[in-house]
């Protein structure tokens, strides 16, 4: 739907150029150019959210092989303890290794916020260097669909040959 109004709007620009009225034109550029970076930013964010889920699934995956793997221990901890009778005083071998597992986890998170902050801005790096030339646009802009509809309205207008 909303393609078939951006094609709408396209066409009616292109009209507009025909008939020189750039002023309409360019408003009609200003909001085709919004309206396909929207969709541009909505296809990445849905790109990015696939990739995310997928990364969660395999953390869910990873983490009920881990407690499935805790789980197997504390069992056999209760089966040792019960075939070497009573347990020693004060050592929950299940809990050290929780405890480990904690700690771990602990630095493993400390170490990706630090990797994160320090991290550039690379969005608004990457933004800043197309801006400039170097690589494709990070966003549609108003300008490039003017040069686009001038070029489909010189394709779609008529030659006229005066005769005399």
């Amino acid at each position: 739907m909303l393609a078939t109004k951006l094609s709408d709007l396209e066409q009616r620009a292109i009209e507009a150029l025909c008939a020189g009225r750039d002023d309409l034109a360019g408003s009609a550029a200003e909001v085709i150019a919004a309206v396909e970076t929207e969709i541009t930013a909505s296809t990445q964010a849905s790109v990015r959210f696939t990739g995310e889920v997928a990364l969660a699934r395999r953390e869910v995956d990873a983490q009920r092989r881990r407690l499935a793997d805790l789980d197997r221990g504390r069992r056999l901890a209760r089966v040792g303890a019960a075939l070497n009778g009573a347990p020693r005083e004060g050592v929950d071998a299940l809990s050290a290794a929780e405890s480990a597992l904690a700690s771990v986890e602990a630095a493993n998170q400390d170490a990706r916020a630090i990797r994160e902050e320090l991290a550039p801005p690379t969005e608004r790096l990457i933004e800043q260097m197309a801006d400039h030339g170097f690589g494709a646009p990070t966003r549609v802009r108003a300008a490039d669909v003017m040069e686009r509809l001038r070029a489909r309205a010189a394709v779609s207008t008529p030659l006229i040959t005066v005769t005399t």
